[in-house]
């Protein structure tokens, strides 16, 4: 009897194997690459990146300086200078400044990606991949943002005496947590887009990716930490700044904020098309 067990395992063990060896050998980003290859983009390609990213800071600090919503408006005690409290105002800032951002993304990508010049008809260009590709932005922009939705439910939830229901309302709600984890693993799909590269399926994509959740995390992190160690350092000086002549400062703190965050996005972006060379190659070859 325990040799026919043996038998009838070995095949499952042989599976679970193989599954390993196809993973190691075939899915594995290299993690170096993975971490260094959105830095060599940015360094590689500085000078177009520094003129794509100061005309987009512009365009973007100027949207949040009119509707009233510019980084010097969340300063306490600051005076004399335009901020607004409306809603209707703050949703048209949000929807003209996040669609800039995913605009200079796509752009970013294209650069990077197909190598294209930076002029007035690339930065007009606009079709239907380009259309997707901020589609793509928004949606994994907006599922990041589902852990403060569950933070925010649990907050102000009042506790149930139930103690069954108060296991299932904090189960239900803490999977939210979790919800980044999975998508970082389909942040690809931004170059599958704008590189038109086909793919059948998102399942597809987990697929691919599997066993590199660790590898992409630490690489994501280490653009975390600087993304914090650098708006950290912004608003430390920020509040240490002379008020004396607030339209100056809140001119140039916005565009300086506005430069920062593009420049992270960059990184960002750089990473997306880091998944997608590895998963799946690149059709422009030389440019990496």
């Amino acid at each position: 009897m325990a040799k026919k067990l043996k038998k009838t395992e070995q095949p499952a063990i042989k599976r679970s194997f193989d599954v390993l060896n196809s993973i190691s050998e075939e899915n594995l980003m290299p993690p170096i690459k993975l971490l260094s290859l959105p830095f060599v983009h940015v360094i590689d390609n500085f000078m177009p990146l520094l003129k794509l990213s100061v005309l987009f800071a512009l365009l973007i600090g100027g949207v949040s300086l009119a509707t009233g919503f510019a980084y010097i408006c969340g300063i306490p005690l600051l005076v004399n200078f335009y901020c607004s409290n409306s809603i209707i105002l703050f949703v048209v800032h949000v929807l003209l400044k996040y669609f800039l951002l995913f605009f200079f993304a796509v752009k970013w990508y294209e650069m990077i990606s197909q190598k294209k010049a930076l002029n007035m008809p690339f930065l007009l260009s606009f079709d239907n991949k380009t259309l997707k590709a901020i589609g793509a932005l928004a949606l994994m922009w907006g599922l990041n943002l589902i852990p403060f939705v569950s933070f925010y439910l649990l907050a102000i939830r009042e506790p149930n005496p139930d103690a069954t229901i108060e296991l299932i309302y904090f189960g239900v709600v803490s999977i939210g947590f979790l919800v980044p984890f999975v998508v970082l693993r389909f942040y690809s799909i931004l170059g599958l887009i704008l590189d038109g590269t086909s793919f059948t399926s998102l399942k597809e994509i987990w697929a691919k990716s599997r066993g590199n959740s660790l590898r992409i995390i630490i690489s994501l992190f280490v653009i975390f930490m600087l993304a914090l160690f650098a708006f950290l350092n912004f608003y430390l000086n920020m509040q240490s700044s002379d008020y004396s002549h607030p339209l100056w400062l809140g001119i140039s703190s916005e565009f300086v904020y506005e430069w920062m965050l593009l420049v992270l996005l960059a990184l960002f972006v750089g990473h997306c098309h880091a998944q997608k060379y590895f998963l799946y190659g690149d059709k422009n070859e030389g440019n990496n």
